[in-house]
């Protein structure tokens, strides 16, 4: 601890310098004052813990430079050293808090005793200031955690009153004192915040923006490290102007540190605090439209909300097309399906991501089933089927599910193009198999023969002579055999039957059916 001596008798200074063991007393001296006004500027420019000084001094006495040193270093501890005559000033200087009064001649015991004491007070005083400033700091970062725990369960559906909010929310020093409230959200994309340190930074800079120019409580949300949540309390009737000028302030903030905005969302706006729960629903839908418009990187509740279903549907019709369309190494086709579809979805009401996700992805599986691709055929398949689930995941537009979806179909007809290599040895067989499996479809001549990479008229001159029929022939009597089955199986009526055969017309198939078995359905069905 540093020490100055001011005392305008040479001696009396010599005396104390030399009689007094400062380095032992772990005490530094650093300066000697002749006078009161050298005293003063001393202490103010080196600033010690220890001022040793006589009352009576030229220039400024001990008990100005005392006054003085109490307004402007209140912390520092002074020693008065004076005579027996000097009494009444001591008791002067007493009246500003000092404590410590040595008599002269000066006493080397007496003096050290007094020093020892002033360093140990000292040494106690800053322990004792240090562990309040730990105090503080652990009590306003338990604040803080018990604020960001209680708000995160108010914006969560709870069985809170509207008094045992208010209630925990003074116990936390929380007021709202307006009528109405808002839900902000902002969402970072993850890859941005790569450390604690970034989603610590995230975190102060909206939470300061939103307190600053809209009053606006922010905290963490405990089940997103990349979402930050704030509520807006206002007055009824203010518009949105105030809300996305900050906004706009924080998202300018964060790109010049991330280099991207963060998204945001604004909830309506409603009254009671007990609606919570719904302002964050509200935010949260709308953050969600991001995934279909990757441009823009503010959203509002109701305008950007999202549907919770999806009122498009893929008929059966359509997929057996697409599935006759990967048999036949068609895929631009399906691929050009995927791409309007996506079309016509944009222009309806948008679903939530997750919902159009597995929209298409049923569309993938059922493709995939339709052309008989097995998890155990190939790495490629297995790849689809067990990392889709990741990767899905990850999507973050729309426009990445689309290309994803049309990667998938690509992946689809490799594999049945590689099979296809596999089981080529016999065509006929390849092609009879592919007939076997679509002849309740419109199939043609041109389209087996594509499938079985022949010419048409080729492939009917091969197949008529492998088979003894015609193409036409097969087909129909792969439909007959069928028939015959069902009637007997089923309690089918004869319009079912014939649909579920290709046939969209029930008399057609009565006369064909007749003219190949000699019965009628009806009378085949009964045993006739």
């Amino acid at each position: 601890m540093k020490v100055i001596v001011a005392d305008d008798e040479k001696w009396v200074r010599a005396a104390i310098v030399k009689t007094i063991p400062f380095e032992k007393l772990g005490l530094e001296l650093i300066g000697e004052a002749k006078n009161g006004i050298e005293a003063l500027e001393m202490c103010k420019s080196c600033k010690p813990d220890i001022l040793i000084t006589d009352i009576k001094m030229p220039g400024l006495t001990g008990i100005e430079i005392i006054k003085e040193l109490k307004d402007r270093m209140p912390d520092i501890r002074i020693v008065i050293i004076s005579g027996f005559s000097d009494f009444e000033y001591a008791k002067a200087a007493m009246n500003y808090g000092v404590r410590d009064y040595v008599l002269k001649p000066i006493d080397e015991r007496e003096i050290s005793d007094v020093l020892l004491r002033i360093k140990d007070e000292i040494w106690q005083e800053r322990r004792n200031s240090q562990q309040n400033e730990v105090i503080k700091n652990n009590y306003e970062k338990s604040i803080t955690v018990l604020r960001q725990q209680l708000l995160n369960k108010l914006i969560l559906p709870n069985s809170m009153t509207i008094e045992n909010i208010k209630s925990e929310l003074a116990k936390l020093g929380i007021e709202f004192s307006r009528s109405h409230f808002r839900v902000v959200l902002f969402s970072m994309d993850n890859d941005a915040l790569k450390s604690e340190k970034d989603i610590g930074y995230f975190r102060t800079i909206v939470r300061r923006t939103m307190k600053r120019y809209l009053r606006g409580i922010a905290f963490a949300n405990l089940a997103k490290n990349s979402e930050i949540i704030c509520i807006v309390n206002h007055d009824e009737g203010d518009n949105l102007e105030r809300i996305n000028e900050t906004v706009g302030i924080c998202q300018g903030i964060l790109k010049k540190r991330f280099e991207i905005e963060p998204t945001a969302a604004i909830s309506s706006s409603k009254p009671q605090i007990v609606r919570f729960p719904n302002l964050f629903d509200e935010a949260c839908e709308a953050v969600c439209s991001k995934f279909y418009y990757s441009d823009r990187n503010i959203f509002y509740y109701p305008e950007d909300s999202l549907e919770s279903h999806l009122k498009f549907t893929v008929s059966e019709k359509t997929m057996e097309d697409l599935i006759v369309d990967i048999n036949l190494s068609d895929c631009s086709k399906v691929v050009s399906y995927i791409e309007d579809l996506a079309s016509n979805l944009r222009e309806a009401p948008l679903p939530q991501p997750d919902i159009i996700k597995e929209y298409f992805w049923s569309i993938i599986q059922r493709i995939a089933l339709g052309v008989k691709l097995e998890l155990s055929f190939g790495d490629d398949i297995k790849d689809l089927y067990m990392t889709y689930g990741e990767k899905l995941k990850a999507i973050k537009s729309f426009d990445e599910l689309i290309s994803f979806c049309k990667e998938a179909v690509k992946l689809i007809c490799e594999c049945v193009e590689k099979r296809k290599g596999l089981s080529n040895n016999d065509i006929m067989d390849s092609a009879k198999r592919f007939i076997e499996d679509n002849f309740d479809k419109n199939l043609s001549l041109e389209q087996v023969a594509k499938y079985a990479h022949l010419n048409a008229t080729y492939f009917s001159e091969l197949f008529k002579k492998e088979t003894g029929m015609s193409f036409v022939d097969y087909k129909t009597h792969l439909r007959i055999e069928n028939a015959k089955n069902l009637l007997t199986t089923t309690n089918d009526n004869i319009e079912k039957i014939s649909s579920s055969l290709g046939y969209s017309d029930s008399k057609y198939f009565s006369k064909l059916f007749k003219k190949i078995t000699g019965f009628t359905p009806h009378d085949f069905k009964k045993g006739k």
